[in-house]
């Protein structure tokens, strides 16, 4: 199965109950279930099995020792959720998942390739610009 390819940004808002509409032109990629991870810095990310599994795999063959493996592990055993998106597609973020991305009700989806980042503007608006800054040195000095 050729995996999801996810890109653009999406503003939403949260509905009261703390769920979170997935973009329609996305919502087939999760037909086989959903997984979020509160990621490294204060964002989630929103993965299909298979992309999890894939980033999962590449993370561990970049592991350089058994201790390095199992911190990877950890983290991402530790760290993830599987989701179901219900009829409208909509996942549920927890109380946990919306304090760890500093989200209130308002909240950014940006695609980044192989799953969704879920943002709240505010850091999206600090993500950004540094993005923008940082690529083009990164790829000035492959060229």
């Amino acid at each position: 199965m050729t995996e999801s390819r996810f890109r653009g940004e999406y503003p939403y808002n949260l509905d009261d109950r703390g769920r979170l509409v997935v973009p329609a032109r996305f919502r087939d990629a999760f037909h086989a279930g959903a997984v979020v991870v509160m990621w490294f810095n204060p964002s989630l990310a929103l993965f299909t099995q298979e992309g999890l599994d894939n980033h999962v795999a590449a993370a561990m063959a970049k592991a350089t020792n058994t201790m390095d493996r199992l911190e990877i592990e950890e983290f991402f055993n530790s760290q993830s959720y599987d989701v179901e998106l219900d009829k409208q597609g909509r996942i549920l973020l927890t109380s946990e998942m919306k304090s760890h991305a500093e989200i209130q009700q308002a909240v950014m989806l940006t695609g980044n390739g192989s799953h969704i980042r879920i943002w709240s503007p505010v850091m999206w608006a600090m993500q950004r610009p540094q993005l923008r800054t940082r690529v083009p040195e990164i790829l000035g000095r492959s060229q």
